[in-house]
């Protein structure tokens, strides 16, 4: 569930879904390397109307980090390692 702006530096609190950009992350994998146990579901981030427009989400590893968009666009195409709603 999300509860606040995925960037550490900001605690605007998520409400509505009509503002900022909602993120939703979908895995498949195997739960604590047990080979009969499959996981499966999603995460969902949330940068508020704030960040959103100057920062996006990236995976590092499994864990997601906000980076700012490049200097010369503020796009974020091809930023994205997941999928974005």
């Amino acid at each position: 569930m999300v509860a606040k702006c995925l960037n550490p530096l900001c605690a605007a609190p998520f409400h509505y879904l009509r503002g900022g950009k909602l993120f939703v992350l979908n895995y498949h994998g195997r739960r604590g390397g047990r080979t009969d146990v499959r996981r499966r579901g999603a995460e969902y981030f949330w940068l508020c109307d704030s960040c959103a427009p100057k920062m996006t989400l990236n995976l590092k590893g499994l864990k997601p980090e906000v980076i700012p968009f490049p200097s010369h666009g503020r796009s974020g195409r091809g930023l994205l390692t997941g999928s974005a709603k």
